[in-house]
């Protein structure tokens, strides 16, 4: 179960439907196979590091910064249109594809409207909207929103948007006022009947995108820094818990490049390693191993071309 979407829906919430093993799982994964790589992803990004090199390359002094949201995209999503755009896209993009028109939109009826699951005893079909829980659900979604941005950006003819990189249902714009940021925001909420968004807009220059905190606040230099929700417990694998070893070495190594990576000052890397070093005390980690393993991170971290190092080691 995903969250309430009315008391009076049936059923009164928003699926979230595990595909595994159902029988028509490796049809989605085969009809994403064909669509994945003929996405568009002209404003796409991959992921928060891709985002946080992205943002290198980006004069923002200046800029009004906001984000978008659509709301509950996976079942706003239309079905049929969503489908008809992959049939299209698969078509032209495989010329040699053994699979006419007609019977890539069966394929896909059936891997997607065919979805049903099982409530209080009754039988129900999802007829509208992707799946969530289907492997076609994703690839679906940044299909529909990929193709249609591309023509919105075009179409638009307001003042300039800087700068627009989306990550399935989250964008990041930049504009030079926060009427240019409410007027294209407008704009957006007029397109499509079942696509609307939500703006976060900045607070004192400062703005979190996906886990990503931008503080715009030096014209002369940008700081991004590691973003944690309100809401975050601190709660990670215990020590003790049991699970393998080199689970826990690599929870310790991959928290530690998450922040090696977002943050791009020293003075920020070394505030989140130490608040890394007080969550895992609390899921009792050993000081001594979360030493070792991010002193060897950073060690390896030096020797690599790939991301600016720290000047030094620090302490904590």
């Amino acid at each position: 179960m995903h969250k309430i979407q009315s008391p009076t829906a049936i059923p009164p919430f928003i699926p979230i439907v595990s595909s595994l093993n159902k029988f028509n799982h490796q049809l989605a994964k085969y009809l994403c196979s064909l669509l994945q790589p003929l996405l568009p992803n002209t404003y796409s990004i991959s992921d928060t590091f891709y985002f946080v090199q992205e943002l290198k390359t980006v004069d923002i002094s200046n800029k009004f910064m906001v984000s978008f949201d659509v709301v509950s995209l996976f079942t706003n999503i239309p079905l049929k249109e969503s489908t008809d755009l992959a049939v299209s896209y698969i078509v032209e993009g495989n010329p040699n594809l053994k699979l006419s028109k007609n019977d890539l939109t069966k394929l896909f009826s059936f891997a997607t409207s065919q979805t049903n699951f099982l409530f209080n005893g009754k039988m129900y079909d999802q007829i509208d909207g992707v799946a969530m829980g289907s492997p076609l659900a994703p690839v679906l979604a940044n299909l529909f929103l990929g193709h249609y941005e591309n023509i919105w950006l075009n179409n638009y003819q307001g003042p300039s948007v800087h700068f627009y990189r989306r990550y399935v249902d989250d964008t990041f714009c930049l504009f030079n006022t926060e009427h240019d940021a409410l007027l294209f925001f407008e704009f957006l909420n007029s397109q499509h009947p079942n696509i609307k968004f939500t703006m976060e807009k900045e607070t004192n220059k400062v703005l979190a995108f996906l886990d990503v905190c931008i503080n715009n606040k030096d014209p002369c230099s940008l700081l991004t820094s590691v973003h944690r929700t309100k809401t975050f417990s601190g709660l990670l694998t215990n020590f003790f818990s049991f699970t393998s070893y080199s689970y826990k070495i690599g929870l310790i190594r991959t928290l530690v490049d998450r922040a090696y990576k977002i943050n791009n000052t020293l003075a920020t890397f070394n505030d989140d390693v130490k608040k890394l070093f007080h969550i895992f005390k609390m899921n009792q980690y050993p000081e001594s191993l979360i030493n070792r393993v991010v002193k060897s991170y950073l060690n390896n971290a030096q020797n690599s071309n790939t991301y600016a190092s720290p000047a030094e080691y620090l302490h904590y």
